[in-house]
């Protein structure tokens, strides 16, 4: 239902909205949205944060071709989209250090995610990662040795305890 789609993906996306506005400390808003698919929450964010520029990943190029087309329509000019994996972003010099949030919602297993993507990180910035409630402890606990081997710290978790669904925003930074 079209109830069920807001709650969802619209909603859903605005939670790490919060989080961005209450960590926001410094200059440069430089965002990545890694494993965007349909644009969440990349493209809302972006819609919602005018003086944010993000940049929106994804391996499959008909989804990015869509987001294209939503930012024609909305005239979108603070976000691209670009077709390609994260580990191959990961390693050009151009983009590492180079964002102060990396977003991602759903995409992977923590550890893989964090250990493919945290390079893009500059020395200030900060993830978050959207994780169902499901099985969060196993995750961390498996992820525990990318968090040492990439000297990476996590902040905060938050439990967003939603009625059908619990909503997981795990925040941390390179240390």
């Amino acid at each position: 239902s079209q109830n069920n789609f807001y709650e969802k993906h619209i909603l859903d996306s605005l939670t790490a909205g919060i989080v961005l506005k209450t960590l926001w400390s410094y200059q440069n808003k430089f965002c990545i949205d890694v494993g965007t698919g349909g644009g969440f929450p990349g493209i809302i964010l972006s819609s919602v944060f005018k003086e944010f520029y993000f940049l929106l990943i994804d391996s499959i190029k008909k989804k990015i071709l869509f987001h294209r087309n939503i930012n024609a329509v909305f005239t979108n000019n603070n976000n691209r989209s670009l077709c390609g994996r994260v580990e191959l972003l990961s390693s050009l010099k151009i983009f590492k250090g180079s964002f102060n949030f990396i977003f991602t919602r759903a995409v992977a297993e923590m550890g893989l995610l964090l250990e493919l993507s945290i390079e893009l990180l500059n020395s200030k910035g900060k993830f978050i990662l959207m994780k169902k409630g499901d099985g969060i402890s196993e995750e961390l606990k498996t992820s525990k040795k990318i968090f040492k081997d990439k000297n990476i710290c996590l902040k905060c978790i938050v439990n967003l305890n939603q009625k059908k669904n619990s909503r997981i925003l795990l925040i941390g930074k390179k240390m």
